[in-house]
């Protein structure tokens, strides 16, 4: 259920490389801003990973 979730917030789905550096940057401290400044999706898509 969490998956179905977490895809609707997103217009196009995350690759898995992207989704692990969204964690990685999470951990880290990154704002969410910052990370899917980076990443290059929504900041929505950010908060759901």
């Amino acid at each position: 259920e969490k998956k179905f979730v977490a895809t609707m917030c997103l217009r196009k789905e995350l690759s898995n490389v992207q989704k692990r550096g969204i964690i990685a940057a999470k951990k880290l401290g990154h704002s969410n801003s910052r990370i899917s400044a980076v990443v290059g999706c929504s900041r929505s898509s950010v908060r759901c990973v």
